[in-house]
């Protein structure tokens, strides 16, 4: 960072410190913000679960990704940041970025104990950021891994950035006793504040690191309308806006279709080289559903300037339209409905839903939102798994229900069932 960028950053930190107001009631407002916040995406979205789970599955099965000679020229001018390779080697768009030199260098340091806590730097656009940073322990402290809780953002105003996904954790270890991970923040509405605090908590030791983040790259957007024939049903391709950190694709679907489309698996974009952007592979991936319509999200060519792109696409999830939930007997431990039957052995004890699903080879997420038998959202899930076991996948899913509560309704965001049908559409 200039002198410029630095003075600023001090002045920041003094003024964020300096402001009265106590611990807890900075505590509750924000546990209330965030609760707020996760109760309107409920209302808002299909559930991001299988958006997180799915990033976290795909890496297992992703191919290292050779870095180029640009970018690894880049990170060399880069003192210390050697360790950013490993963090971004999956994600292109993030490569891109760095080489194009739109990375915003950090390098701000709080301690706590044994522990330090930096933010090495941050690639940001007007509706997210990705922040790296690096957590260092003592050398008589090696033996306890560090892991972060409880990860927000502030704006200078000290209220909470509100966000619409947020991932954070997977620390790796990139040296001995140094750890490096990466947190990504997206927004609906344009991220106009420069100034910020990240706020986290390792080991029961509260660190608030202030930092300036100045790059506002505005989307590059193509407005399409293209209709797409899948078997006899139809697929709008309406819009396409390329950020610095993720390429967003909004597509909706004629009402009168026989089926429901959950995911397409394979969808991406190819440039005049052959070159692929897909589905990002650690961070924030996957897909979203907003107004009815789906959102996909994937890597981001927006330092690339392709001369020509195309859209591609063939394997779709689906199920019949309509059926795209599971109804659950809570009292029996049975499935009342299932659209295709691919789960079986289903039960609930103590708060929580275990269920198999005919297949090890899924890597996706498939249970959603959850309602009551009076169609209330059940809004106290908080955690889920999806493990491999004897040639199936057992699936937890944690609910703030009773067994009077039957049947339950638990929306499918996912499911092995799939449509093949090739389609590619031309970008201008």
């Amino acid at each position: 960072m200039g002198q410029n960028e630095e003075g600023k950053l001090e002045k920041w930190r003094e003024d964020y410190q300096d402001l009265p107001i106590p611990d807890q009631d900075l505590s509750d407002s924000v546990r209330k913000a965030t609760h707020q916040v996760e109760l309107r995406q409920r209302r808002q979205r299909k559930s991001l679960l299988s958006v997180a789970v799915v990033a976290i599955v795909c890496m297992i099965f992703v191919t290292t990704i050779n870095v180029s000679p640009t970018f690894a020229q880049q990170i060399g001018k880069i003192p210390g940041m050697s360790h950013l390779v490993e963090l971004v080697k999956f994600n292109k768009g993030h490569q891109l970025a760095i080489e194009h030199d739109y990375f915003e260098e950090i390098n701000e340091t709080v301690s706590q104990g044994d522990v330090s806590f930096t933010i090495d730097g941050v690639i940001r656009d007007q509706y997210g950021m990705a922040i790296f940073y690096t957590v260092e322990l003592e050398e008589d402290d090696l033996f306890r891994t560090p892991t972060l809780n409880e990860a927000k953002i502030f704006k200078s105003d000290q209220s909470e950035l509100q966000y619409t996904s947020y991932s954070f954790g997977g620390l790796n270890e990139s040296s001995n006793g140094s750890y490096s991970g990466t947190a990504e923040i997206f927004t609906d509405e344009p991220i106009e504040e420069t100034e910020f605090v990240f706020e986290t908590e390792i080991r029961d030791e509260k660190f608030e690191v202030p930092f300036v983040a100045e790059n506002q790259a505005e989307p590059v957007t193509y407005h399409l309308q293209e209709s797409i024939s899948i078997n006899d049903d139809e697929m709008i391709i309406e819009e396409i806006a390329i950020t610095p950190l993720r390429t967003e694709i909004i597509i909706d679907y004629a009402t009168d279709n026989d089926w429901e489309y959950l995911n397409i698996e394979d969808l991406r974009l190819v440039n005049e080289h052959g070159e692929t952007w897909a589905s990002i592979t650690n961070g924030i991936s996957g897909s979203g559903t907003t107004d009815g319509k789906d959102i996909h999200y994937l890597q981001s060519h927006y330092f690339d300037e392709p001369e020509s792109l195309t859209l591609e696409f063939s394997k779709f999830q689906a199920v019949p339209k309509g059926l795209d939930y599971l109804e659950l007997d809570l009292e029996n431990d049975e499935i009342l409905h299932d659209p295709l039957d691919k789960f079986s052995d289903f039960t609930f004890r103590n708060g929580g839903i275990e269920i198999y699903l005919d297949t090890e080879d899924f890597h996706y997420y498939p249970l959603g939102r959850a309602y009551d038998s009076e169609g209330e959202e059940i809004d106290d899930h908080y955690s889920s798994s999806m493990s491999p076991e004897n040639g199936r996948s057992r699936l937890y899913y944690s609910l703030n229900a009773e067994s009077s509560d039957l049947p339950i309704t638990v929306e499918l965001n996912a499911y092995p069932h799939w449509i093949d049908d090739f389609n590619q559409v031309t970008i201008e």
